[in-house]
C-alpha cells in the first residue's frame, strides 16, 4: 500500500486507512459491504478504490496474455491463435494481444482479442500495462518479439515467456543480446532450436516444448473434404508462404526428376505439383523467390503442372489431392505444415533441417535428406515412400500437448521470484534395505549433524507405512516427504505436489539417488534455477535409461540420454571406470565419488573348527547368488570343514529365484540367515568375505567386510577392482567364472596367515579410500560450495 502510495505520486494521500475484510459468499449470514465498512465511516473523504488486478475469482487459476506480432497465415502466429484457443480448456484463461498489422491473410480473431497494433514502442507499454490491469494477468507468452518489446514487456513486473520458433538464422532481431532479467523463460521450439541456444550462455533457462497441431481435427477435414485426387495422377505438395529459406527454387527441379523416375520404373502416372503458401503483400526477398520458382518451372517444362495456390484453397482441401508432401527448406523451427502433411496420412520427404528429425525419430513417415540433396535423391526418395503408406504416431506434437506443456511452465515461472533456498533435496525411489539407500542414509545424517539443511523425497513407498530407512531419517530430525506411491499416480501429477512444496522455498541443489527415469525427467525439465545432479548407482543406471528411451514420455522432448544430460549440472559416478561411460552417455561433467562407510573397530574373531565364508546379499535374481553356490560347490572338495553364510532377505517377487537357490544348495553346508540386522555381529563370525554381484557399482558389502578385516574373494565388475586389490587385499576373479571363483576358495580358504595379512590389508585399504568421512566431505564440496 505504501509503496503503491510512492508510486502514484500522492494520488492515495486522502484515502483513509485500510480496511480489510473477508466476504465469504458461502457463509449462513453474509453482510453487505456497506455494513462491513462501517468501520471506517468515521473517517473523511471515504473512497472506494477498485483495482482489477487484486480481484480475485472462486479458483486460483493463473491468467495468461499471448502476445505475438500479428495475426497472419504463419506457424508462430498459428501457436499463439492455437494456444489462446486451449489453454482456456486447461484451466488457463487466455487472452490473445496482437501487436501490429497482417501482411498476409488474416488468421480468425478469438473471442477477446486485444489489439495494440500501430502504437510506438511507449504507447505499446503503456498499452500492455493496461491489459494486464483489466485482464488480472499473471504470465505474459510472447511470439516472434525482439528484444527492445521483451524488455518493456519485463518492466510490468510479471514473468515473461519468449518462444523461439526458428533456428538461429531467423531469429528476432537481438535475442542473443538479452540478458537475466529481460525473460523469465526462453522456450525454444525443438530441440534443434534449443541446441543452437544453448553455446550462448544465456542467463535466462531454456526449455523446449514442440510445436503442436490439432490432429484429430486435421484428419477428419482432410477425411470430409469435397476435393479429391485425380485419377491417374501423383501429386507432390509443398506447404510453405515464399521466403528464401524455404529454396522454393528448387521445387521444379525435383518435379521433373520425380517424372523421370515414375517413367524408369514403368508407372503410367501424371506427376503434378502444388506449392500451398501465401504470396500476398510480399516482401521484396519473398517476391524474388517467387519469381525464380516460376521460371524455374518454366526452364525445365513443368509449368503446367507446377500449381500454385496463392493462398486461395483452403490447406486440407490441397492436402485431400496430394500423395506425398516435400520440403527443401535450409532452415526450420518446428513446421505445423509437416505436421498436418503427416497428420493427413501424407509421406514427408524433406531436408534435414530444424525439428523434422524429432517428428521423425517417434516412428513418422519421415524421409530426411541432406541439406543439399539434389532432385534426383527427391525422386528417389519420393518414388520408394510412394509404394507404401504408414500412419504417422503425432501424440507428442498435439495443441492439447503443446498447451498442457506451456501451462507446466507458467506454474513454474510464476515463482521465478522466489528466494532460492540453501536446501538440498535428495530425491530417491525408496529408503528401504540396501547399499544405495545405506549410504543415502548415512550420508544425509551426516549433513544434518552439521548444520546442514537437507530433505528427502521419496517415491515407492506407502504414505502411512515407512520403511525402517525413513523411520531413521525422520527420528532424526530429517524431513522426508513421501509423494504418493508411484503407479497409483500419474507421475506428473506426483512431481507437481513435490513442485508445490518448492514453489515456496526452490530448492538449492536436487540430487537424484536412484530416481525411477520418468521422475527424473519431469523434475529436471521443471527446475528452472535450481542445480540437478545424478547420481549413478552402477549399470543398472544406464540399463534403466535405455529402457525409459525405448518408450518415452509422451510430449517430454528427451529423446536420448544425451538431451537428458544437458538438463543437469552434472552427473556423480562410484568409481573411475564409470566415468568415460558417464561421459559418452550424458555429455556432462562427471565426476567420481564412491560409497564411504563408517569404520568401527575390527571384531575380535573366535576361529572355530570350520572355515566360515560369507557373504551379505539380498536375494534377488541381479546378485547371482547360484554363481556363488556353483562355485562353492566345485571348491567344497578342497576345503577344509567350512559353512557357506548368506545373509540377506528374499525381496519382493524374488520368492521363485529364493527356492530355486535353496534347491541348489541342498546338501551343501549352506545357511540361509535372512536379513541380518547386526552386521558386525556377522562379520565377526567369517574367515573369508565372497561377493558375486552383477551389475554391481561401489557395493557396500565388500566395503563392510573389508573394513572388519577380511579378505575378499569378489568378481570384477564395476567398481570392485578399486576395492579389492588383486593379491594384496583380497582375490578379485573374472565374472561368471564358476571356475576361477573356486580356485580363489580353495586357495584362501587354506591358509590362514594370507587371509589375515589380506584382511589388515583390506582394512587399511577402506580407511585410506572409502571412509565415511571422505564421502561427507566430497559430496559437501560439490553440493555445499559456499560453505
Amino acid at each position: 500500500w505504501h509503496d503503491g502510495r510512492r508510486q502514484t505520486g500522492g494520488h492515495f494521500e486522502s484515502a483513509p486507512p485500510i480496511v480489510c475484510a473477508r466476504l465469504d459468499a458461502r457463509g449462513a449470514d453474509v453482510c453487505t459491504l456497506e455494513e462491513l465498512l462501517k468501520p471506517a465511516a468515521k473517517h473523511h473523504d471515504l473512497r472506494m478504490i477498485h483495482w482489477p488486478a487484486l480481484d480475485v475469482d472462486d479458483d486460483d487459476r493463473m491468467r495468461c496474455l499471448q502476445v505475438v506480432t500479428s495475426l497472419q497465415h504463419g506457424g508462430a502466429e498459428r501457436v499463439a491463435l492455437d494456444l489462446a484457443n486451449e489453454l482456456p480448456r486447461q484451466g488457463v484463461p487466455t487472452r490473445l494481444v496482437v501487436l501490429g498489422r497482417p501482411l498476409r491473410r488474416k488468421l480468425p480473431e478469438p473471442p477477446g482479442l486485444i489489439d495494440i497494433a500501430g502504437l510506438s514502442r511507449e504507447q505499446r507499454a503503456l498499452a500492455m500495462q493496461q491489459a494486464v490491469a483489466l485482464t488480472g494477468t499473471d504470465v505474459i507468452h510472447a511470439h516472434l518479439i525482439d528484444s527492445e518489446d521483451a524488455r518493456l514487456f519485463s518492466a510490468l513486473g510479471l514473468p515473461l515467456l519468449m518462444t523461439v520458433h526458428n533456428t538461429r538464422a531467423a531469429w528476432p532481431e537481438g535475442l542473443e543480446t538479452l540478458q537475466a532479467g529481460d525473460a523469465a523463460l526462453l522456450i525454444a521450439c525443438a530441440q534443434m532450436v534449443e541446441r543452437e541456444m544453448r553455446p550462448l550462455g544465456f542467463a535466462i533457462p531454456i526449455r523446449t516444448i514442440w510445436n503442436g497441431i490439432r490432429t484429430d481435427e486435421v484428419a477428419r477435414a482432410v477425411k470430409q473434404s469435397s476435393a479429391r485426387k485425380e485419377p491417374g495422377t501423383f501429386t507432390l505438395v509443398c506447404i510453405a508462404n515464399p521466403r528464401p529459406q524455404k529454396r522454393l527454387h528448387l521445387l521444379p527441379g525435383i518435379l521433373a526428376a520425380t517424372k523421370r523416375q515414375f517413367v524408369t520404373q514403368g508407372r503410367d502416372l501424371e506427376v503434378k505439383m502444388i506449392l500451398a503458401g501465401e504470396t500476398s503483400a510480399l516482401s521484396p526477398s519473398a517476391m524474388e523467390s517467387m519469381a525464380q520458382t516460376l521460371a524455374e518451372a518454366q526452364r525445365l517444362g513443368v509449368a503446367e503442372h507446377f500449381h500454385v495456390t496463392e493462398g486461395r484453397e483452403e490447406i486440407t482441401d490441397v492436402l485431400a489431392r496430394s500423395d506425398a508432401m516435400v520440403c527443401c527448406s535450409a532452415y526450420e523451427g518446428l513446421s505445423l505444415a509437416h505436421l498436418e502433411g503427416l497428420a493427413a496420412g501424407l509421406p514427408l520427404v524433406t531436408t534435414d533441417a530444424g525439428g523434422t528429425k524429432e517428428i521423425a525419430t517417434r516412428g513418422a513417415a519421415v524421409t530426411l535428406l541432406p541439406l543439399d540433396a539434389n532432385p534426383e535423391s527427391f525422386a528417389e526418395a519420393i518414388t520408394e515412400c510412394s509404394q507404401t503408406r504408414v500412419a504417422s504416431p503425432l501424440d507428442d506434437f498435439t495443441t492439447q500437448r503443446m498447451a498442457e506443456r506451456c501451462a507446466w511452465f507458467y506454474r513454474r515461472v510464476l515463482n521465478i521470484h522466489v528466494e532460492t533456498s540453501d536446501e538440498v533435496w535428495f530425491i530417491t525411489n525408496n529408503l528401504s534395505t540396501g547399499g544405495a539407500q545405506s549410504s543415502l542414509r548415512r550420508l544425509v545424517k551426516a549433513f544434518h549433524a552439521d548444520g546442514r539443511q537437507v530433505k528427502v523425497a521419496v517415491l515407492q513407498e506407502e504414505i502411512d507405512n515407512p520403511t525402517p530407512g525413513r523411520r531413521d531419517l525422520v527420528s532424526s530430525g530429517i524431513e522426508v516427504l513421501a509423494l504418493p506411491a508411484a503407479g497409483t499416480l500419474d507421475a506428473a501429477e506426483a512431481v507437481e505436489m513435490l513442485f508445490k512444496k518448492w514453489d515456496l522455498a526452490a530448492p538449492a541443489v536436487v540430487v537424484f539417488w536412484n530416481v525411477i527415469p520418468v521422475y527424473k525427467m519431469l523434475i529436471a525439465d521443471g527446475l528452472l534455477h535450481s542445480r540437478v545432479y545424478d547420481v549413478s548407482p552402477g549399470e543398472m543406471f544406464f540399463a534403466s535409461l535405455t529402457r525409459y528411451f525405448e518408450r518415452p514420455r509422451p510430449a517430454l522432448p528427451y529423446r536420448t540420454p544425451q538431451e537428458y544430460g544437458a538438463r543437469l549440472s552434472g552427473v556423480v559416478v562410484k568409481y573411475e571406470r564409470e566415468v568415460a561411460r558417464a561421459i559418452e552417455a550424458l555429455g556432462t561433467k562427471t565426476r567420481v565419488i564412491p560409497n564411504g562407510i563408517v569404520l568401527r573397530p575390527i571384531p575380535h574373531r573366535t576361529h572355530g573348527d570350520a572355515l566360515v565364508i560369507g557373504t551379505a546379499a539380498r536375494i534377488n535374481p541381479q546378485k547371482r547368488l547360484e554363481d556363488l553356490i556353483a562355485a562353492f560347490k566345485i571348491a567344497l572338495p578342497q576345503l577344509p570343514p567350512c559353512v557357506l553364510k548368506i545373509a540377506g532377505g528374499v525381496e519382493i517377487d524374488c520368492d521363485d529365484y529364493a527356492q530355486q537357490l535353496r534347491a541348489m544348495a541342498e546338501g551343501l553346508p549352506v545357511e540361509w540367515l535372512g536379513d541380518a540386522q547386526d552386521m558386525a555381529a556377522f562379520h565377526a563370525e567369517l574367515d573369508l568375505f565372497a561377493m558375486i554381484s552383477e551389475p554391481a557399482g561401489c557395493p557396500n558389502a565388500s566395503l563392510e567386510a573389508m573394513a572388519a578385516g577380511l579378505s575378499v574373494i569378489a568378481t570384477d565388475v564395476g567398481g570392485a577392482n578399486e576395492q579389492v586389490v588383486d593379491g594384496v587385499n583380497g582375490r578379485l576373479v573374472p565374472a561368471k567364472n564358476d571356475a576361477a571363483f573356486a580356485e580363489a576358495l580353495v586357495k584362501l580358504g587354506n591358509d590362514a596367515d594370507r587371509r589375515h595379512r589380506m584382511g589388515l590389508a583390506a582394512r587399511h585399504h577402506a580407511e585410506a579410500n572409502f571412509s565415511m568421512e571422505r564421502m561427507v566431505e566430497t559430496y559437501g564440496a560439490l553440493l555445499f560450495p559456499a560453505t
